[in-house]
């Protein structure tokens, strides 16, 4: 099944929560061994796998985009929910942007590979030719938020692009300030998984 989803290790659970729609209720949940599926009528809504630490090692946090982790969900879930994560932080350049009067904020237009967006972005260093880390509609952030569409100071936004700080990203591998600035090294994979 080809849809995004929020994958995070619970360390002191020892426990992978996938979630697939936070916004319904979870009427039933049923198990199968170390495998707890949440349902919403028929509708699998999130499954959490116990005792994960048996089988991978992972460090805590999100792990939705982890090569490991897909893998041993495809391997884990196969005869229950067979998936296939969709690619949610993307390397984008910024073409255009332009500062919306009487804000901080600007609206970018920035390219994403198989497609150019608009999302408004209130970070100081946005400026036009940059390459980007976006989070597009449906992603879900580290700290369990999803991105949504909207409409800001009456301008649409179809992502958002980030910094390291909302990517949980600790080490010293990027700008602290702001958004990401990728180096050159990254210019040549727009489109493609950060």
């Amino acid at each position: 099944m080809n849809i995004k989803f929020g994958a995070f290790f619970n360390e002191q659970f020892d426990v992978l929560m996938l979630n697939f729609d936070n916004s319904k209720l979870v009427e039933n949940i049923i198990d199968k061994d170390d495998i707890k599926i949440l349902k919403n009528g028929e509708e699998i809504i999130a499954i959490n796998i116990f005792n994960v630490s048996k089988s991978i090692k992972l460090n805590p946090g999100l792990q939705s985009e982890n090569p490991n982790v897909l893998k041993f969900l495809e391997i884990k879930l196969k005869n229950i929910y067979p998936l296939e994560q969709v690619t949610q932080f993307k390397i984008g350049k910024v073409l255009k942007c332009e500062i919306i009067e009487g804000t901080h904020l600007h609206n970018t237009t920035v390219d994403i590979g198989e497609e150019v967006i608009s999302i408004v972005c209130g970070a100081k260093n946005i400026a036009t030719h940059l390459y980007v880390v976006v989070a597009t509609v449906g992603t879900y952030m580290p700290n369990g938020l999803i991105i949504t569409e909207g409409k800001l100071r009456g301008y649409d936004s179809h992502g958002m692009i980030c910094s390291a700080k909302e990517l949980g990203i600790k080490d010293n591998l990027f700008n602290s300030e702001g958004i990401i600035e990728l180096p050159i090294t990254y210019h040549s994979k727009v489109g493609k998984s950060f």
